[in-house]
């Protein structure tokens, strides 16, 4: 069921696990994306660096298909470094309207506990909340509703801010879809994501399949607001 709703930290890459992990039958989804982007991102930390105090984590905009006159507003993929410490500043640092939370209640409470009160208190406006594990998915058709609600709020002018741990996995899923539903085919969605968002990308099996199953079920919008 979907909930209604600093300080950066130096992080390093993980590898992908082998795609031995998987049956041979039950590989055509994981080999398209893992051809789009390379290797699956992972809802762990991205990247590293000599980082200060003063760097500010990533918010990175999500291209989306746009047609001449449109009033669609901006897609952008963040971690929770980016958006946990203060959620208001991040909506403003990017001039969003909307949060999109992917995390579980544990995973909050590990890191930021205050920002689940955030959420609580913004859950009539700005915030929407949908638990899903760390690489793996969550039922089908609240996915579905996510993705709506993204893709209206995006027609109706909003900008939306989705993130999950590190903002390349799960939240790949949620902007894929919703870039698929505003009019990308599914090469370009998935190419743009993981411009957007280096080594971005459905984390294994669960997350290319669903974005696979689920893509016959959504109403592709090519026009823009109404």
């Amino acid at each position: 069921m979907i909930g209604t709703a600093g300080t950066s930290r130096p992080t390093v890459a993980r590898p992908a696990g082998p795609d031995d992990a998987f049956p041979p039958g039950c590989r055509p989804a994981l080999l398209f994306f893992r051809g789009i982007s390379g290797r699956f991102g992972r809802d762990g930390p991205v990247r590293h660096g000599n980082m200060t105090s003063t760097v500010q984590p990533r918010i990175d905009e999500i291209p989306l298909p746009r047609t001449a006159g449109d009033r669609r507003g901006r897609l952008y993929a963040a971690g929770f470094s980016a958006v946990g410490p203060d959620p208001d500043s991040a909506l403003r640092r990017v001039d969003a309207d909307v949060m999109i939370c992917l995390l579980t209640a544990h995973e909050i409470d590990l890191r930021f506990p205050e920002y689940a009160d955030w959420l609580g208190a913004n859950s009539t406006d700005r915030a929407r909340w949908l638990p899903t594990d760390d690489g793996d998915v969550t039922h089908d058709q609240d996915v579905l509703d996510l993705v709506k609600d993204v893709v209206t709020r995006l027609e109706a002018g909003d900008s939306v801010i989705t993130h999950c741990g590190a903002g390349m996995a799960r939240t790949a899923v949620i902007c894929i879809l919703s870039m698929i539903a505003l009019g990308a085919d599914r090469l370009s969605a998935a190419g743009d994501f993981r411009a957007a968002r280096p080594g971005g990308g459905p984390d294994g099996l669960s997350q290319a399949s669903q974005i696979e199953r689920l893509m016959p079920q959504i109403t592709v919008r090519t026009g823009g607001a109404t």
